[in-house]
């Protein structure tokens, strides 16, 4: 919204706080009209250990019948399992803004510009009542590109850049996935991790973790794990509550999500993410 008539012509000081005490109101109102607070769930862990599948099946049975399910996959991790366990469903839509340039690099500002014009729709729909959750799909694959934002050379393989020119990145980072979490829905965010280092001088990891910009876990409610466990004849995928704002008594809270035992598949869906008792 903007505090400025249809004309496009600046309007009086008491004008725009009457306009901006309006907006407050509906904001207000809306907050006491939801019956919860909207999940924004953070699922980070190895490639291929079930984290787009589990963001997938973040509706109910009834939310199947009329809730859609818009993902942004810079990661393209979506598709396949869209196709192979969801028969194509037309009410999930997915889209790679990736946009790349004649020679098959990524292009920054059109892969932005069509990004946003992505989560406009998302909001136009909002703004008309559907019933909508949301994915980001690759938040560290989209971290990746905006280093195009502080080299110009596409080529270029240094990451060491002056502490002001890594800011410039995050900034570009930072502004999309704000746009994401700001939407009126329930959203997921999805990532692999990275390796985390005691300090500059030593150069031999001390651990992992989820690989996000630090501004994104400021807008996580809920953090969930996940992995796998590989026996000769059985594998077992886990999903492990983190940490969880809305529902603190959960966290620590393991769920055994797949099993593929014998050539035997068995799926069992977290009805804490679908219902958002999260």
């Amino acid at each position: 919204m903007s505090l400025i008539n249809n004309n496009k012509e600046a309007i009086t000081k008491g004008t725009a706080l009457t306009v901006a005490k309006q907006l407050v109101v509906k904001r207000l109102k809306a907050l006491e009209e939801r019956t919860r607070a909207y999940q924004r769930v953070l699922l980070y862990g190895e490639p291929k250990v079930g984290k787009s599948g589990i963001a997938m099946d973040c509706r109910t049975e009834e939310e199947l019948k009329d809730t859609e399910l818009y993902i942004l996959d810079f990661d393209n991790g979506c598709e396949p399992t869209w196709r192979a366990n969801w028969d194509s469903d037309p009410t999930i839509k997915i889209l790679n803004p990736i946009f790349r340039d004649t020679e098959g690099y990524p292009d920054l500002d059109e892969t932005i510009l069509i990004a946003e014009a992505y989560i406009s729709i998302v909001k136009e729909a909002l703004n008309e009542g559907k019933k909508i959750k949301f994915i980001f799909d690759g938040a560290d694959r989209w971290k990746d590109i905006c280093f195009l934002a502080v080299n110009e050379d596409k080529r270029s393989t240094n990451t060491k850049f002056l502490p002001l020119l890594w800011g410039k990145r995050n900034k570009v980072y930072d502004d999309l996935m704000d746009k994401v979490l700001s939407l009126d829905c329930d959203v997921y965010v999805i990532t692999h991790m990275k390796d985390v280092y005691e300090n500059i001088n030593n150069p031999n990891p001390t651990g992992r973790k989820a690989d996000v910009g630090r501004n994104t876990f400021a807008g996580i409610n809920q953090e969930i794990e996940v992995s796998k466990a590989m026996l000769p004849n059985k594998t077992t995928f886990y999903a492990k509550v983190k940490s969880s704002k809305t529902n603190p008594s959960i966290t620590g809270k393991q769920y055994t999500i797949l099993t593929v035992e014998n050539g035997n598949v068995t799926w069992v869906s977290m009805s804490e993410l679908q219902d958002g008792s999260l």
